[in-house]
């Protein structure tokens, strides 16, 4: 059975997910340290990215429990999003939300902030490519969007919104555009100023820096619009 839970009938994007065994996600805290302690844990996050049918959310809310307890959660929240992205198969991005969207948003948005400021050099160098290559990078953006767009306060998930349109690529835009959706779900009383960002991302006058946006892009962001009932 396919994990779908807290994203429901919304995607992750068309593209299939990258697969990689052993490819650092760029989740930096994910691959520090080497403990006993660390070992186990990613050991019950493989079992979780591996797992079917009614363990899964046995599963799931063991890995939630273990990062709620844990001193650092960050180190946790980036080793839990490297095996699923890594391990997951199909579903490993969406088994990646469920478990971010459970714990304290104050981590997650903490965590995705820090990973977008370290993404930063690389989307520079992507936006001056003609086409930005699609990689593991932008399958872990996709799911701290979406995390926080499901658990965050609108001010900061909007923000998180706004400063990825506007630094990173186009290869993370669909990841953009179904986290908008996830956040109008949330917050209707928003939709208006989300369908004013979402008409400014279609006719290219902001908050792009580049300006770029391809057909798969448009698309997902015109589902969006639709979505948000405009």
């Amino acid at each position: 059975m396919s994990v779908t839970g807290i994203i429901g009938r919304k995607n992750l994007g068309t593209r299939r997910p990258v697969k990689s065994s052993g490819t650092s996600t760029g989740t930096g805290q994910a691959t520090r340290g080497s403990s006993p302690t660390l070992a186990a844990f990613r050991s019950l996050i493989e079992r979780f990215a591996r797992a079917g049918g009614a363990d899964i959310h046995r599963l799931r809310d063991e890995v939630v429990s273990r990062i709620q307890r844990a001193r650092d959660p960050g180190l946790w929240v980036n080793a839990s999003i490297d095996e699923c992205v890594n391990r997951g198969g199909p579903d490993g991005l969406v088994m990646a939300v469920e478990v971010l969207a459970r714990i304290d948003p104050r981590v997650v948005s903490q965590e995705a902030g820090q990973f977008v400021r370290r993404e930063r050099p690389r989307w520079r160098k992507a936006r001056r490519m003609e086409y930005s290559r699609y990689t593991v990078h932008d399958e872990v953006c996709h799911v701290f969007l979406r995390a926080v767009c499901q658990t965050a306060d609108f001010e900061s998930a909007f923000a998180l919104i706004r400063m990825s349109l506007w630094l990173g690529p186009d290869s993370i835009r669909e990841g953009i555009a179904a986290a908008v959706s996830d956040l109008g779900d949330r917050w209707p009383d928003k939709r208006r100023i989300l369908s004013h960002l979402v008409n400014g991302v279609l006719d290219g006058t902001r908050p792009m820096r580049d300006r770029k946006l391809s057909s798969s892009s448009r698309n997902a962001f015109a589902d969006t619009l639709r979505d948000l009932g405009a």
